[in-house]
């Protein structure tokens, strides 16, 4: 049996290139408002948005990983979460690979040290990466709460276990970016942050969107109704969006609604006009039975 061609989205490198322009251009009118002032000083995380047709039934919360072609955690500072009882032998192996980890810190200690929010802020600003043993990665969000997890700060699982290949684990994560299916119709995947030249974001753009198809539940089925991107502050820019045509579902369920609303308000009227037309009805009976 053939397999069945994915569904693909022409998107010109253009087309993201003036989207990203755009998306400067709004971010530095964003600058001179003194609300955003001090905040858009530092660097923020950009965007690829991908708006969905329908909700994915299936492969929601699964961590998915693009490779990109400039790697937007290269230079960042990274924390590794392991299991308790296990960052003695993994900080040993760390420092005997030369691993660009900045810090190893076990389950317990993290618990302990985020119940001061305080802490908790600190640490969120201190790592750009957060990577955790993939054993205990479902029990983080209790533990770093909303700030790590609203902020899209989710740390990236990887294998951390007796002979797992760490080192090429964690190089995977760095030259990648990572997403997980959504429970509703939209996401987001990052792509680097303000601080890095347009070219190379658009670049990174281009492989997200072109990879994006074949991690879509049922190969493909759910299609992509619209592209924009993003940085933290801002509002999307849109790159790519799938106008409903004639023959499209989407066209014949918007008819059949303006349909019923237009037949919704020729009956509305329709009963003003008997309304007013018993009234004057009356009126005239009225007048008559009087002059009698």
């Amino acid at each position: 049996m053939p397999r069945r061609q994915l569904p693909q989205i022409s998107v010109p490198l253009q087309q993201i290139t003036q989207s990203l322009c755009a998306l400067e251009s709004l971010r530095t009118k964003n600058k001179q408002d003194a609300l955003f002032e001090d905040f858009l000083d530092a660097p923020e995380w950009v965007h690829v948005h991908v708006n969905l047709k329908k909700i994915p039934r299936s492969g929601a919360r699964k961590l998915h990983f693009i490779r990109l072609p400039h790697p937007i955690y290269a230079s960042s500072t990274a924390c590794l979460i392991v299991k308790d009882g296990a960052k003695d032998e993994i900080k040993a192996y760390v420092e005997e690979k030369e691993l660009t980890i900045s810090k190893v810190i076990a389950l317990t200690k993290l618990r302990r040290n985020c119940r001061s929010y305080d802490y908790r802020a600190e640490f969120f600003k201190k790592y750009n990466l957060f990577l955790a043993d993939d054993r205990i990665v479902q029990t983080l969000p209790r533990s770093l709460g909303k700030l790590f997890y609203g902020r899209r700060r989710v740390p990236i699982a990887v294998r951390v276990g007796h002979g797992a290949p760490l080192a090429r684990h964690l190089e995977h994560a760095r030259v990648s970016t990572s997403f997980a299916m959504p429970l509703g119709t939209s996401f987001t995947v990052r792509i680097g942050t303000t601080d890095t030249p347009r070219e190379e974001l658009a670049a990174n753009a281009d492989t997200v969107i072109r990879a994006l198809v074949k991690f879509l539940p049922r190969g493909g089925e759910i299609e992509i109704r619209a592209l924009a991107v993003k940085a933290d502050s801002t509002l999307t820019v849109p790159v790519y969006c799938e106008l409903p045509t004639g023959t499209s579902k989407y066209a014949a369920a918007y008819e059949k609604d303006q349909k019923r609303k237009r037949a919704r308000r020729s009956r509305k009227l329709l009963q003003a006009e008997e309304a007013e037309a018993r009234k004057a009805a009356e009126a005239t009976a009225t007048a008559t039975a009087t002059a009698t």
